[in-house]
């Protein structure tokens, strides 16, 4: 593009030179006045002057042309530039996914064996919030309140009992069909989430018994009494095998208190009526007596 724009413009500068050329002097021109010689240089400056002009706009249409071309190109490269971002950021989330799969896959084979919710637990970023809660249950279960420690115990048992029976339960069944090795990788196919539906049914099954054993125990009981020593005496016996062992207690007797004589009180005016306070006390089948102050009663007449 250039040196065609220089190519132009020397050729105009050509075609100005030859329209402007003057004949070869001849003996006559020598006779020519001071004026005429001096009228010829300004022209020939003048001719010089054009054609350096149109030198020079050629040389600035060049160079505008030059950087509109490359202000064009530019553009382009910005569009190109913002259409290849969304795809160069599409790129690095595939390259981020598959790192985090790679990784998984990797702890996969290190723990071959292992069930994917196992390896999800052991790769979740909350680590810190299951130390914790952990760390809180434990704490409840030996210093929190009574009716929490018995609770969080009770859960901890019981899921450890029903854990103990249906890893026992695994094994049995893996031994039968000769592939059991070990009562301990019993306990570890079934925590691992690899056991079958039947064990991890007696699991919750007998996890559920044990937790509510107390209560089971509670509704067999119809009614208790306890004596004076503290001792609850039950009129049905709590297991059915106790019942012909077990001989009923006597109820307990309390002797009867001997009634205060009513004291009167006398009164520093003899014409009102004479009152009195009267603590009776009467006995109760539990052997618990219960003082009562008397209604205030009227002596006298």
């Amino acid at each position: 593009m250039r040196w065609l724009l220089g190519v132009i413009a020397a050729t105009a500068a050509a075609a100005i030179l030859a329209e402007d050329a003057t004949p070869e002097s001849t003996p006559e021109s020598t006779s020519e006045s001071t004026p005429d010689a001096e009228l010829e240089n300004l022209k020939k400056e003048l001719k010089e002057e054009k054609i350096g002009r149109a030198v020079e706009e050629a040389a600035a249409i060049s160079a505008i042309r030059n950087a509109s071309h490359e202000a064009i190109l530019r553009h382009k490269e910005e569009i190109e530039v913002e259409v290849s971002r969304p795809r160069l950021r599409h790129a690095l989330d595939e390259a981020a996914r598959e790192e985090s799969h790679n990784k998984v896959l990797q702890v996969e084979l290190d723990h071959s064996g292992t069930s994917s919710f196992v390896v999800w637990l052991m790769q979740c970023d909350f680590q810190i919030t299951l130390a914790i809660a952990a760390a809180i249950i434990g704490l409840l279960g030996v210093l929190g309140p009574g009716i929490v420690a018995e609770s969080v115990q009770r859960a901890m048992g019981s899921t450890l009992i029903g854990l103990l029976l249906a890893g026992s339960v695994s094994f049995a069944k893996a031994r039968m069909n000769g592939e059991g090795s070990s009562w301990v990788g019993g306990n570890f196919e079934l925590m691992n989430g690899r056991a079958g539906f039947a064990d991890y049914a007696i699991w919750v099954l007998i996890t559920g018994v044990a937790f509510l054993r107390p209560l089971i125990l509670d509704s067999m009981m119809d009614e208790a009494d306890s004596d004076d020593e503290g001792d609850v005496q039950c009129k049905t016996p709590l297991l059915a095998s106790e019942a012909g062992s077990q001989r009923p207690r006597a109820a307990p007797t309390v002797a009867p208190r001997p009634m205060a004589a009513p004291t009167v009180a006398p009164r520093p005016t003899p014409a009102q009526p004479q009152s009195t306070w009267v603590t009776r006390s009467y006995e109760v089948p539990r052997g618990l007596l219960i003082p009562w102050k008397a209604l205030k009663c009227r002596m006298g007449s």
